[in-house]
């Protein structure tokens, strides 16, 4: 991180996260130590074995997720608000510069949404299958093999990576911004926000 504004962002945002996680885990947020895993997860030294969690941030916004005895992950992303530029098959050149992101399928489905909603589904789609990478755990891997609910939310299987069932769910932090929750099993979303 280049730009002090940025950097700065950051510090602030993985405070701010720290701050959360000490809440659950009664340590305050300066002795606690975030350690990455084998399978290249987060993990909280020192926390009770039932403690799992995950972040992402991006334009300043910062995401986090904790559950009790269940694999979570999120992902948050930023688009553009309106068409994706180059309306029509334009469009769906760039999108099909992500093989390794979005499916055959997904790049079908993302040619019939109005142009005016592409980019906001793509990055539905694609913070979906991120945050499900996340979860799951072993570090980078082809997203286009996730197949995820592309209107609304709903399981997931991926059985080869490991067994679920998942549930991924969307919702928008903020306008411009997508985000996705996948964690294993049934499971409910509270979404709680503070301030920056």
């Amino acid at each position: 991180m280049r730009h002090p504004d940025a950097r700065r962002a950051f510090i602030i945002g993985r405070a701010r996260v720290r701050q959360i996680l000490a809440g659950y885990v009664a340590q305050p947020p300066g002795e606690l130590d975030v350690v990455t895993r084998v399978d290249d997860r987060p993990v909280l030294a020192g926390a009770p074995a039932w403690f799992d969690f995950s972040f992402s941030r991006c334009e300043g916004l910062h995401a986090c997720a904790v559950t009790r005895g269940r694999r979570v992950g999120i992902d948050v992303e930023a688009f553009a608000i309106g068409p994706l530029s180059g309306e029509g098959s334009a469009a769906l050149e760039a999108s099909a510069r992500d093989t390794d992101l979005l499916s055959p399928e997904d790049l079908v489905w993302l040619s019939v949404q109005p142009p005016d909603r592409r980019a906001a589904c793509r990055a539905e789609v694609l913070t979906k299958k991120e945050a499900l990478a996340k979860a799951i755990g072993g570090g980078p891997m082809p997203l286009s093999g996730f197949v995820v609910p592309r209107d609304g939310d709903g399981p997931v299987t991926v059985a080869r990576h490991r067994p679920g069932p998942w549930l991924v769910r969307s919702f928008s932090p903020a306008p411009g911004i997508a985000g996705a929750i996948a964690a294993e099993g049934e499971w409910r979303l509270t979404l709680l926000h503070y301030p920056s």
